[in-house]
């Protein structure tokens, strides 16, 4: 899961807390202007959940920027909120609103800004219990029932948060490496492309594909063709050893891609050459037959980011790699002969 897959995830939730806040502030609203004749609480909570119910029905409308403003002013309302009820005791029972800071905090503010103001919120509420207790009209024997019970919560919370956030993570990496060969796959291509093109401005891309792959499938069974991809991988791997410039990604099946900031174009074709010459060398024992496999590999390279995006470096690549396996195969591939 990437951040931008983070970011929706967090309006669905922003949307739900929202339309929830909004009915429960309309029927408080409702409750205060007809029944407990509390009319400037009623007008507040009525405000507050036109405004939720605003903010749930056009929230997926709204830019990023705006969002975390809406994520502000909730956890700016709720503060006011607060210290409205302990300096002005607009009325006894508001306090358990309290409860839902914890709540509000790890889901709007995420697991670092959640755990902390919501801590900072229990210490407030701790100073300040004694006179929610004195309007509530009863002794202090509630005073540590209500502490533990929203330190119960913000506990639950923190824990809740952490499990997802760590979920997050593994379903990100999941999502991104290849799980037969434990490299990059195509979905993390794009990512580490704009990483690496930044940082350089420069990008030579290799793809590579074995020769007669389906040969090896048919005549040893599927078992040895993954034994073989997990062998060629640790070739490209041996191949590029301590270069921080490259990264690898299996492109699909039998086809690989190899990224490459390295200036000096002419390194990275002899690079070629030799991680060629590697994999034909390369012997592959599985059971009882041991053979060998070749491959051809097409490269393509740019030094203008703004020209020659990502998808025209793979097409070019694809062509060199096309001529190379009708031409033989077993070759390296940089540019077409001239006709």
């Amino acid at each position: 899961m990437n951040k931008v897959q983070d970011q929706i995830n967090r309006v669905h939730i922003l949307r739900y807390i929202s339309a929830s806040l909004s009915i429960a502030c309309f029927l408080f609203a409702y409750l205060n202007y007809f029944d407990l004749h509390n009319i400037d609480l009623a007008i507040v909570e009525f405000a507050f959940a036109t405004s939720s119910l605003a903010i749930a029905l056009f929230i997926h409308k709204l830019n990023t920027k705006i969002i975390d403003i809406i994520k502000r002013l909730y956890i700016s309302f709720i503060c006011i909120f607060a210290m409205g009820v302990v300096y002005s005791a607009i009325t006894p029972s508001i306090f358990i609103f309290i409860f839902l800071i914890p709540v509000l905090s790890y889901f709007i503010l995420g697991r670092l800004w959640g755990a902390i103001f919501s801590f900072a919120s229990i210490i407030f509420t701790f100073f300040h219990l004694d006179k929610y207790l004195v309007l509530l009209n009863t002794d202090n024997s509630l005073y540590w029932d209500v502490l533990i019970l929203y330190g119960g919560i913000w506990i639950i919370m923190g824990q809740y948060e952490s499990i997802v956030h760590k979920k997050m993570v593994e379903l990100k990496e999941e999502s991104e490496i290849d799980s037969l060969t434990g490299i990059n796959n195509r979905k993390s291509l794009q990512k580490n492309y704009d990483e690496l093109i930044l940082s350089k401005g420069n990008m030579t891309l290799f793809l590579l594909d074995i020769d007669f792959f389906k040969q090896v499938n048919d005549t040893y069974g599927h078992q040895a063709g993954d034994i073989t991809l997990q062998i060629l991988v640790k070739t490209i791997q041996d191949t590029f050893k301590d270069k921080d410039d490259v990264r690898i990604f299996r492109f699909g099946g039998e086809e690989f891609c190899i990224l490459s900031v390295n200036e000096d174009f002419d390194y990275l074709l002899n690079l070629a050459e030799e991680l060629r010459q590697n994999v034909q060398n390369t012997i592959i024992a599985f059971e009882k037959n041991i053979f060998k496999i070749t491959c051809s590999i097409g490269l393509s390279h740019t030094s203008n980011q703004i020209e020659n995006g990502l998808e025209k470096l793979i097409r070019q690549a694809d062509l060199h790699l096309y001529y190379a396996k009708e031409n033989g195969r077993n070759k390296v591939i940089y540019k077409l002969p001239k006709t």
